[in-house]
């Protein structure tokens, strides 16, 4: 279920040993959500994919802003999916994605109201 996959605490350790490749581009917490990413539709090679290219992956990860960047291999992630792997990989731009799908799918937001008007002179 993806949304409980969005509102998951931190999985469970790992039950065998990262790969080493992959040990450069996340943590072992990481990886272990990326195990379970791979249960939502879409993402059911994503950790073959992290381990055969991994160097990719690290570019990805490691980006300024990822959540405006293609992950490798996954240039037809839904924006849900893209939010996964952020909150998971990325959890400092988390709130960068959920402003930009805002932005893309609603607009951009409305200005601001104008500010009270002064008193009348008495």
């Amino acid at each position: 279920d993806e949304i409980g996959l969005l509102s998951a605490p931190p999985p469970p350790p790992l039950s065998q040993p990262m790969p080493e490749q992959v040990a450069s581009v996340m943590s072992e917490e990481q990886w272990s959500a990326c195990l379970r990413m791979q249960e939502t539709h879409g993402l059911a090679q994503l950790c073959a994919d992290i381990e055969a290219g991994a160097d990719r992956w690290k570019s990805w990860v490691f980006l300024d802003r990822p959540e405006q960047a293609d992950p490798p291999g996954y240039q037809t992630l839904d924006p849900f999916q893209r939010l996964l792997l952020l909150k998971h990989l990325r959890p400092d731009r988390v709130v960068h994605c959920i402003d930009h799908f805002i932005e893309t799918h609603l607009g951009p937001p409305p200005p601001p109201p104008p500010p009270p008007a002064a008193p009348a002179p008495r």
